[in-house]
């Protein structure tokens, strides 16, 4: 997405079944946090983000490079 490249067909499946996946586990650790931490002790949970650096940067733009050498170059 960041780099405004198509999702290959054959992988696409897969993907949209991974996010949701993790969709239904973040609901299930919400729901269970919430029934472990009492109202009074800092109300709702907060998730913290984690920073994007250097490493996650290469480690994006070297998945990029493999998935382009992977793709024929007629699409």
């Amino acid at each position: 997405m960041k780099f405004e490249q198509p999702i290959p067909s054959d992988i696409q499946f897969p993907i949209r079944d991974g996010l949701r996946a993790w969709v239904n586990a973040a609901a299930i650790v919400e729901e269970a946090l919430s029934l472990r931490v009492p109202d009074g002790i800092g109300g709702d949970v907060q998730f913290f983000e984690q920073p994007w650096n250097d490493e996650d940067e290469e480690l994006l733009a070297s998945s990029m490079k493999d998935l382009d050498a992977e793709q024929p170059s007629d699409v």
